[in-house]
C-alpha cells in the first residue's frame, strides 16, 4: 500500500511538471514530457504486472525520484531553465527504469540461488535418512527374530507388515530416479505423512527424465509439489496425485490435489504475475513465479483447471536431445 501511494505521487508530480511547462508556454518540451511521464506510468505497470521487487527497496528508489521531482519543480519555479529540467526528467526516468530492472534481477537471482542451497540441504537429509534406514534394518531382523522365537507369531506379522509397506513406500517413490530426484521425492513424501496426506506417484517414466537441466528439474518440480502439499494440507480430503508419460515427442507431468476454495482472480492469473499466490498471510507467490519462468525459458506448456475442490496442473515439454544425459 506505501509503494503504491509513492507511486501516485511520483506520477502527480510529473504531472505538476507537464502542467508547469504548459502553463509557461513551452508548450514542444511539455509534449515530450507527457511521453515520459507515460513511459513512467508503464513501467510501473510493467514492474506491478509481472516481477514486483521487495517493498523496502521500492520505498528507497521512490523516495529518492519524488525527491529529485520536487528539487526541479522548484527549479522551474526558481529559475525557468526548461530544458536543462526536461533533459534531468529524462535521465531520472531512465535510472527508475534501469535501478527497478536490475535490482529485479539480483533479488530473483538470489532467490534461485536459496532454492538451490535448500534443495542441497534436502538432498543431504534423504541420503542420511537412507543411511539411517540401512543401519536400522538389522535391528528389524533381530526384533522379528525373537518375536518367532517366542511364538508371537500375530505381533511378528503386523511389524512385517509394517515394515515392508514402509520400505515399498520409499522404494516405489525413488525407483529409476537420479540422486537430485530423489531427494525432492523423498522429501515430499516425508511432508505427506507428517500432514497425513495420501501421495500417489504413478510413474510411467521417471521424473527425472523430464528434458531440463537437474537444477531447474528441482527447481520445477519441488516448486510444484509443495504447491499441492500447502493446498492439500488445509483441505478435506488431503490427496495428491503425480503421473508422467511421454506422448507425440512431449514428456507430461500431471499433478492433481485437494484444495479449498480458491477466489477467480487468484485462479484465473495463477500462473501469469508474479505476486500471485493461494497462500494466507505474508507471501510473494514466487514459486509459480519460478515454474512459469522455467516452462518459458525451455519451450514449454502449461495449463490447468480449478474444478470444484481441485486443482489439476499439466506440464509439457518437448524432448530435446541436449538434455538427454540426464536420463
Amino acid at each position: 500500500m506505501k509503494t503504491n501511494l509513492l507511486h501516485l505521487l511520483y506520477f502527480s508530480m510529473n504531472s505538476i511538471l507537464v502542467a508547469l511547462l504548459f502553463i509557461i508556454k513551452s508548450h514542444n518540451l511539455a509534449i515530450i514530457s507527457i511521453i515520459f511521464l507515460l513511459v513512467s506510468v508503464f513501467i510501473f505497470g510493467y514492474f506491478k504486472r509481472k516481477m514486483a521487487i521487495n517493498n523496502n527497496l521500492s520505498l528507497l528508489i521512490l523516495c529518492c525520484f519524488i525527491l529529485f521531482q520536487g528539487l526541479m519543480i522548484a527549479s522551474i519555479l526558481a529559475t525557468k531553465q526548461i530544458t536543462s529540467v526536461i533533459f534531468l526528467l529524462a535521465g531520472i526516468n531512465l535510472m527508475y527504469f534501469l535501478i527497478n530492472y536490475l535490482s529485479l534481477n539480483s533479488y530473483l537471482y538470489q532467490k534461485r540461488i536459496d532454492a538451490i542451497q535448500e534443495e542441497i540441504k534436502h538432498f543431504n537429509q534423504s541420503v542420511q535418512h537412507l543411511r539411517i534406514q540401512r543401519h536400522d534394518f538389522l535391528k528389524h531382523v533381530n526384533a522379528l527374530d525373537y518375536m518367532f522365537e517366542s511364538k508371537e507369531y500375530d505381533q511378528a506379522h503386523q511389524y512385517m507388515k509394517s515394515l515392508v509397506q514402509d520400505y515399498q513406500t520409499v522404494n516405489g517413490t525413488i525407483q529409476g530416479e537420479s540422486s537430485h530426484m530423489t531427494a525432492v521425492l523423498l522429501k515430499a513424501v516425508a511432508r505427506s505423512h507428517y500432514d497425513k496426506i495420501k501421495l500417489n506417484l504413478h510413474s510411467n517414466q521417471p521424473i527425472s527424465h523430464i528434458p531440463l537441466p537437474p537444477v531447474d528439474q528441482v527447481n520445477l518440480i519441488s516448486n510444484l509439489l509443495d504447491n499441492a502439499l500447502d493446498a492439500a494440507a488445509i483441505s478435506k480430503e488431503k490427496k495428491i496425485i503425480c503421473s508422467t508419460r511421454k506422448q507425440k515427442g512431449f514428456f507430461i507431468f500431471e499433478i492433481k490435489n485437494s484444495t479449498t476454495e480458491l477466489p477467480n482472480e487468484i485462479a484465473d492469473h495463477l500462473f501469469q504475475r508474479f505476486n500471485q499466490t493461494t497462500k494466507a498471510g505474508n507471501h510473494e507467490g514466487l514459486g509459480t513465479f519460478i515454474i512459469s519462468d522455467i516452462i518459458k525459458r525451455y519451450n514449454g506448456n502449461i495449463s490447468y483447471s480449478y474444478n470444484g475442490n481441485e486443482m489439476a496442473i499439466k506440464v509439457k515439454f518437448p524432448i530435446v536431445e541436449e538434455y538427454m544425459h540426464v536420463l
